[in-house]
């Protein structure tokens, strides 16, 4: 109510407002159908329900016959969004609302190394819900087509009984790719959530190994705020 007092827009109105105006005016829809002749889509499996009807508006005109030029580009593994109304399938949605889409699979990976994309695949094919699964055209196995990459990366799983032994363990890794010669720049320890980071710093301390630690600031999290 409020910002309808004020005369202004939050995100979520600018795509209804702009569906609920080609919706009941036909000179804006044909007109916007007539200046926008080529729609590329990027990320679409993050489209909600409410942008798939704006891509449907702005692409039925009865001159494409059912074969407008629009370009959708996804990857159901990277689905991310639901909280917000995303739902990959709009991507299956897509093939069925067009005639004679063509379905091209990126499967040339450029940037991962061969054993990262196995590791990579072994995991995602655990998912039930992934796309080739109702798309028998789509592929879903990644190439290694990079010629520039490390040919002795080395992917390894290890469990240890205690937090303690784990941080104990990374420390003295560090410490041995260190003494290797390894510049200190060139490590990283990754993890999803900050709490499983902060605990393993005093250890890399106690070691003198140099850290830079990045971290996003949260401002609700600030006292003051």
């Amino acid at each position: 109510d409020e910002l309808e007092e004020q005369g202004l827009f939050d995100y979520d109105d600018m795509i209804l407002r702009a569906i609920e105006g080609l919706k009941t005016n036909k000179a804006l829809r044909f007109s916007l159908q007539e200046q926008y002749l080529y729609v590329m889509l990027d990320e679409f499996q993050d489209t909600n329900g409410a942008q798939l009807e704006l891509i449907k508006l702005l692409t039925d005109s009865p001159i494409y016959e059912g074969t407008p030029n629009v370009l959708a580009v996804g990857d159901d593994d990277q689905a991310i969004y639901s909280f917000q109304g995303a739902d990959y399938s709009h991507m299956a949605t897509f093939k069925q609302l067009y005639k004679n889409t063509r379905v091209i699979c990126l499967t040339k990976n450029y940037r991962s190394h061969a054993d990262v994309l196995e590791t990579a695949h072994n995991i995602s094919s655990q998912i039930e819900t992934r796309l080739h699964n109702d798309m028998k055209d789509v592929n879903k196995l990644l190439t290694a087509e990079s010629k520039n990459l490390p040919k002795d990366a080395v992917i390894q799983r290890h469990e240890f009984k205690s937090d303690i032994a784990q941080f104990a363990w990374v420390t003295k890794q560090i410490q041995s790719l260190i003494k290797s010669g390894v510049n200190p720049k060139e490590i990283a320890i990754l993890a999803p959530k900050h709490r499983f980071l902060e605990p393993i710093l005093p250890y890399l301390a106690k070691a003198k190994i140099p850290v830079r630690y990045e971290k996003r600031e949260d401002i609700l999290s600030d006292p003051k705020i």
